[in-house]
């Protein structure tokens, strides 16, 4: 004979479907109750609880939502302020890495064969060196 299992889900990931599963047995109990006083499996000090916590996480809940996308909107000005938003590149004018573009190419001009003094700037410079091209006999 087959074992029965029972396996009951909590949305431990999802905090909307949490609220909603907080709501729904706020509102079963509450239609137990009001049906027939005291008939309702759940203690009253659980329900308080809930009922204690489920207004201010909502609350909580909705004004990071507005922050998040105030949030989101102060980073895309930041982004295009800096040449950093999509579309943009270094020859996007008025922007951070526009105006730094600029600085660089100054720089390797007045400081041509001391291009290391261009790291007191906060440019990150890799010098190297490479061998000349050997060209290939003329057949």
């Amino acid at each position: 004979m087959a074992r029965t299992t029972v396996r009951i889900v909590l949305p431990s990931a999802n905090a909307d479907q949490t609220i909603k599963l907080l709501e729904t047995i706020l509102a079963e109990h509450a239609r137990r109750e009001t049906a027939t006083p005291g008939s309702s499996p759940l203690k009253s000090s659980v329900i308080t609880a809930i009922q204690a916590l489920i207004g201010p996480a909502k609350a909580d809940r909705l004004k990071s939502q507005e922050l998040a996308a105030q949030a989101a909107a102060l980073l895309e000005k930041s982004n295009k302020a800096l040449g950093l938003a999509e579309g943009q590149n270094l020859r996007t004018e008025d922007t951070g890495l526009f105006y730094a573009a600029q600085v660089r190419d100054t720089l390797v001009a007045e400081l041509r064969g001391k291009e290391n003094e261009i790291e007191t700037f906060g440019f990150k410079v890799v010098v190297g060196s490479a061998a000349s091209p050997t060209r290939k006999p003329k057949a």
